[in-house]
């Protein structure tokens, strides 16, 4: 592979430089969404464990 990498022109050096920038960009986006949608989460189970015990009254 690196001696192919010696003899890309210009324009197909651009291109490959483009293709892998976007598909870094994909996986940079997928992996933020997930950390946040499990900072999302755990911010949310705190508040539900941090609510008071709801207890049943009834009147006998």
């Amino acid at each position: 592979m690196p001696h192919s990498l010696e003899q890309l022109s210009t324009d197909e050096t651009r291109a490959l430089t483009r293709s892998r920038s976007r598909k870094n960009l994909a996986v940079m986006a997928l992996l933020t969404a997930f950390v946040l949608g499990v900072f999302a989460f755990s911010l949310i189970h705190i508040q539900a464990e941090m609510r008071p015990v709801q207890q049943d009254v009834r009147s006998q």
